[in-house]
């Protein structure tokens, strides 16, 4: 038996030259591996597509080529949209995989749909982990899901409560609302824009973007009110920025802190295609529209779990101790789990801490850090 980090291994950057989760997954081995290791006894290690720094991924790029020649699609961007929800892999593939993940429990970065599928399939118990899209909390926090009953009921037991989620809220209104007010129209629309290659962006195994399915919610007068357009600042020249700002009246475009524009008084209404500023806003007393789809189920304590693909516990800081490990992998079935003892070793709550070692700070760090070190330039 192996306990076996993955993720998204078969997603290559636009040219479909190189992986872009290779260093997920290992982030993800590294940050939890030891700790397992010791709570089992067992070999843990990672299945990724080797690249750069990544070396131990028992993945070549010329495997990763013969899965997408399998498939008979591109290995590129496109392909990998086409893969991403099928339900099946040839059977070349699958005695690959199967090969990999023999007799493995899998804690997984991003699972997508079509690994999920294949590792029922064969047999694979797994622990999918996904970044919360609550981010706004002193600390980026966890949704997770498992393909086994009892280890969901043993996340349902950590898991974070909404009324804290509102607390923190509270703190991100009155500090955003001592900076800049860069919303002066009220009543405003602001719409954000996302990477071109977002996930949740796919539909029938293409990329869509928002101005492919604006016309019914304009046709609706969902923006007839001025609209403000933040691009994504990982990709500010996205082409459906230009069509939207065409197809709008009485619009402009922000580069201003997210956090910031939702904050304002004068924000009524956030609207995307599929991001999770949708799910932020609502905790921020403003209406949220999703124009294709809202990509996940979360569930917080007190709810009622049910168990999907997209379907995630929200859980915040507990996998930085012993007893939330014994627990979860005892529901997974795993053999041999140390008990913890009767004081489990834990980390004490750090702002930041996963925050940071993810390097991926979604823009809190503007109204939070940034602002300390501000006051301490001379």
């Amino acid at each position: 038996m192996t306990i076996l980090f993955t993720g998204d291994f078969l997603r290559p950057d636009s040219r479909g030259s190189r992986p872009t989760q290779h260093y997920n997954i290992r982030w993800l081995h590294d940050l939890f591996g030891r700790t397992l290791h010791r709570m089992t006894g067992e070999e843990v290690g990672y299945l990724a597509w080797n690249s750069g720094g990544v070396t131990k991924g028992g993945l070549t790029g010329a495997e990763i080529s013969s899965i997408y020649d399998a498939c008979g699609v591109p290995r590129n961007i496109h392909g990998w949209a086409a893969l991403y929800e099928q339900f099946a892999l040839p059977r070349s593939v699958r005695r690959l995989l199967a090969e990999k993940f023999r007799d493995a429990f899998v804690i997984g970065f991003e699972i997508p749909s079509i690994i999920k599928h294949f590792l029922l399939a064969n047999g694979n118990r797994f622990l999918d982990v996904m970044v919360h899209p609550v981010r706004f909390h002193d600390d980026v926090f966890f949704g997770i899901q498992s393909s086994e009953g009892a280890a969901n009921e043993a996340l349902a037991r950590y898991a974070i409560g909404e009324d804290e989620i509102q607390l923190v809220a509270g703190v991100v209104a009155a500090t955003a609302g001592r900076l800049s007010h860069p919303v002066r129209q009220p009543g405003t629309r602001l719409v954000l824009m996302q990477s071109r290659y977002d996930k949740t962006q796919i539909r029938d195994g293409r990329f869509i973007g928002i101005a492919d399915v604006m016309a019914p919610a304009a046709e609706r007068g969902l923006f007839d009110a001025p609209v403000l357009v933040k691009p994504h600042p990982m990709e500010p020249e996205n082409p459906h920025l230009k069509l939207v700002t065409a197809a709008l009246r009485n619009c402009a475009v922000t580069t201003d802190n997210f956090y910031a524009l939702l904050c304002s008084e004068n924000v009524e209404h956030v609207v995307s295609l599929s991001s999770s500023t949708c799910t932020e806003a609502r905790y921020f007393g403003k209406d949220a529209e999703y124009l294709h789809k809202n990509p996940f189920a979360l569930s917080y304590a007190g709810d009622e779990y049910s168990y999907g693909f997209d379907s995630f516990i929200s859980v915040k800081d507990s996998y930085y101790g012993l007893a939330f490990w014994a627990d979860v992998l005892s529901g997974m079935g795993v053999p041999g789990v140390r008990a913890p003892g009767p004081a489990p070793a834990s980390l004490a709550t750090k702002p930041n801490r996963t925050r940071t070692s993810l390097r991926s700070f979604w823009g809190y760090n503007e109204i939070d850090t940034d602002i300390a070190v501000r006051a301490c330039r001379p």
